[in-house]
């Protein structure tokens, strides 16, 4: 059996946030023929009624916290840290509870199918003063990831090269379809991103943004 080593572990579950208003996905690796990805849950689960229903096999590991996952046709599986499980492409599943007062880590893999057409390497950096402060950039995501969180559904906002100051009430988490542009958080270094690019800014960051191309996005507050 493949094990992970002590050091890869620890950096599986370093930059742990205390808050997570929404479930976060950290892509590590991205290839032609798979995706691998860390996934933070802290009392989420999958809304009432829905599923997920694939068109690739995932493979996923409980690395930390706890989590009742629901397969169709089968027992509901309570699984705890070294647990893991092998979901063939449409077998449907949701997750339905992780705890509240722990962060749930999980690494999954995800393969069957075409996912990036060259090999992208990610790291789980994110970018910004402090913990209210951090801005995530996904480079140059695939359909598969936007269909995921249902990104084609999410309203539209487009502006022309400007530069105003922001500050987010609320996380956002946005895809751009054109542009280029710059954001500086407070007290941070500037931060570069454009066209097919998944950014997520976290609540209480408080920027500029400098717009060098016109920007059209799909946004979503949470």
């Amino acid at each position: 059996m493949l094990k992970l080593s002590e050091v890869s572990t620890s950096a599986l579950l370093a930059d742990l946030p205390e808050d997570l208003p929404e479930e976060r996905f950290d892509v590590l690796l991205e290839t032609p023929v798979f995706r691998l990805e860390r996934i933070l849950s802290k009392g989420h689960a999958t809304p009432e009624g829905q599923w997920y229903d694939q068109d690739w096999h995932e493979w996923v590991l409980l690395l930390q916290g706890q989590a009742r996952l629901a397969i169709e046709g089968r027992d509901e599986a309570f699984l705890q840290p070294g647990d893991a499980l092998l979901l063939p492409a449409h077998c449907r599943h949701r997750v339905n509870w992780t705890p509240e007062d722990t962060i749930t880590v999980w690494l999954a893999l995800h393969y069957g199918r075409s996912f990036a057409s060259e090999p992208t390497v990610k790291t789980l950096t994110t970018i910004g003063a402090n913990d209210m402060t951090d801005i995530r950039i996904e480079k140059q995501v695939g359909e598969d990831r936007l269909k995921s969180l249902g990104v084609r559904q999410w309203p539209i906002w487009s502006k022309e090269p400007s530069e105003f100051p922001w500050t987010y009430d609320e996380t956002e988490t946005c895809y751009l379809l054109e542009g280029r542009v710059i954001v500086t958080p407070e007290g941070g270094e500037p931060v570069e991103f454009g066209k097919g690019d998944l950014v997520t800014f976290w609540s209480g960051l408080q920027c500029t943004w400098k717009i060098l191309e016109t920007v059209r996005k799909h946004y979503n507050f949470s």
